[in-house]
């Protein structure tokens, strides 16, 4: 029968976890159910029970753990009760943080198999698992690599193909034989580019013809051109000329993400192995393919790095503007004319949307720029900003009459320390630490008195130029939004007002974009700093203010 929890129970908290798919809710069952019976032969009170599922303890990233983490920080716990230690982290720094978390907080961690937790347990198990680990993955590469040796797959299914299944049923591991309707698509596909057709015409045809993609979706450009090094996209798979290429990638975990991260091996540690009875293509269609390939001169874009961190967007509206009929983003494309395209429409074609003539990069940015200036400047914007001005100006004058009652009550106290000294000194004392303490008694006051000076002027009032300053603003934040050198900056006040803007082309000729936003955000950013070692001059506010404003459209 579980212990009834007494004044001096401890709170327990239970935590388990298991880390891959092939285990099952049964695996977090019988872990808490062990725990429970140990928690209660110990008298220990149970109060939360923290699970996480198919989730490695090489990562801290588990919704569990982090609020077990959290409960030990809040005091809300005296024991952490699990299966073993690794249940709890499998990761060498990742342990000692628990354990050095848990010590200060005088937390118990309590295991059923390792017993008491400690540094040393703690630093053994997670060395342990480590070089575990490590072992594993090695195996586990030596048994692809034998598998990739003897013409078999390491894994996974390449578009084209089909894993074939026993007389049981069964998949066959590491087996693959031609999917001869797929197989179809992979020749038309590579034939068609051989013969100059785009990417794009390929894709728009294959998703007319309502033919399903490697994934299941509509087709896009990138599943059929790919990336040429790392060998992905139909394009680039020589598994269609009968050559399999394994080890082409290595993957490790990065320290503060902790998640994996694929890296290009140096071509010479490739692995290839001739399967023939793979092939979909001849050598001459593939070497079409790739001398068309390499007729395109495809520069690496600027500011890309292994991390996988693209570059950071260089104009002002990359990533606000929305196609009106798909919704989809637009893109940018032109070398000295740049224009927005629909990038739906330009990667997946017509059947998937038709798109629109291409938008002017300047003159779309001259048109927002244009009617976020209009709608700040307009009376129902500036008659929220007075109020939201009124507003603060009234938070400010509390803040300073609180601010004036401090500073007064510090002046009077430090005025008695020195007349208590004056008359100590009159009476006959006079020892050289009463003179030290008094002259110190005389410098506060003076800074006090500065102090006091300085909040008597802070005398915050509404400007009678208050719309004047408010326009001022809105031309200065317009003319920071034009600037091309501040575009990173620039994006980031947007981003405050706008939500998103819709193009839609009109059948006159020409584009009409529609702003959605809100301008209760309008950004004032120039208060001026205090005084050192003052106060700040409250009159001089940064204020949030302005007005919401419905979706405004314009005609370009």
């Amino acid at each position: 029968m579980p212990t009834k929890p007494t004044c001096t129970a401890l709170r327990a908290w239970i935590y388990a976890r298991y880390s891959t798919n092939k285990q099952t809710q049964k695996s977090l069952d019988d872990q808490i159910s062990e725990c429970q019976r140990f928690a209660d032969r110990h008298g220990w009170h149970i109060e939360r029970i923290l699970t996480d599922a198919e989730l490695t303890g090489y990562s801290d990233h588990r919704p569990g753990y982090q609020e077990l983490l959290r409960g030990i920080e809040g005091g809300m716990v005296e024991v952490v009760v699990a299966e073993n230690i690794e249940r709890l982290t499998r990761d060498g720094e990742h342990s000692a943080q628990l354990e050095k978390l848990c010590a200060f907080h005088d937390v118990k961690i309590m295991t059923i198999i390792d017993g008491e937790a400690n540094a040393l347990n703690m630093g053994l198990k997670s060395l342990m698992s480590g070089a575990l680990l490590k072992s594993i993955a090695l195996q586990a590469h030596r048994g692809l690599a034998g598998n990739v040796a003897a013409g078999k797959s390491a894994g996974g299914r390449s578009y084209g193909y089909v894993i074939p299944r026993d007389e049981r049923g069964d998949k066959i591991k590491g087996a693959l034989v031609i999917d001869e309707g797929e197989a179809q698509i992979v020749r038309r596909i590579l034939t068609e580019f051989a013969e100059g057709i785009s990417p794009k015409k390929i894709v728009d045809q294959l998703n007319q013809d309502g033919i399903p993609s490697p994934s299941g979706r509509a087709w896009r450009q990138n599943t059929v051109f790919g990336n040429r090094k790392r060998g992905t996209g139909i394009l680039n798979n020589e598994l269609y000329i009968g050559v399999r290429v394994w080890d082409r990638l290595e993957y490790r975990r990065h320290p503060q993400t902790q998640k994996r991260v694929s890296r290009l091996r140096p071509e010479e540690e490739w692995v290839r192995v001739e399967v023939p009875e793979l092939r979909i293509i001849d050598d001459d269609l593939w070497a079409k393919v790739k001398a068309r390939q390499d007729s395109f001169q495809v520069k690496p874009r600027r500011g890309s790095n292994s991390g996988g961190v693209g570059p950071r967007p260089k104009f002002l509206l990359s990533g606000f503007l929305r196609c009106a009929k798909c919704g989809g983003q637009l893109t940018i494309a032109g070398t000295v004319h740049k224009r927005y395209y629909c990038k739906t429409a330009k990667e997946q074609g017509p059947s998937q949307c038709t798109g629109m003539t291409g938008l002017l990069k300047d003159e779309a940015e001259q048109a927002v720029l244009g009617g976020v200036k209009r709608a700040l400047l307009g009376s129902d914007a500036f008659k929220r900003f007075r109020e939201e001005y009124a507003r603060a100006l009234a938070d400010a004058t509390q803040s300073l009459q609180a601010d004036r009652a401090s500073v007064t009550r510090q002046l009077r106290a430090v005025e008695t320390e020195i007349g208590n000294g004056t008359n100590a000194i009159l009476a006959g004392v006079n020892s050289p630490a009463l003179i030290e303490a008094l002259s110190k008694a005389e410098a506060r006051k003076l800074k006090l008195q500065a102090q006091q000076r300085q909040i008597e002027d802070a005398r915050p009032m509404l400007p009678a130029d208050l719309e004047e300053v408010y326009a001022a603003h809105v031309r200065k934040l317009e003319t920071i939004l034009a600037e091309p050198e501040l575009v990173i900056h620039a994006r980031d006040i947007l981003r405050v007002l706008v939500e998103t803007i819709s193009v839609e082309e009109v059948e006159e000729g020409g584009h009409l974009l529609g702003i959605e936003g809100d301008l209760t955000k309008f950004p004032m950013t120039y208060a001026k700093a205090a005084p050192k070692g003052g106060f700040a001059n409250k009159s001089s506010i940064g204020l949030v203010a302005g007005v919401g404003f419905e979706p405004t459209t314009f005609r370009l």
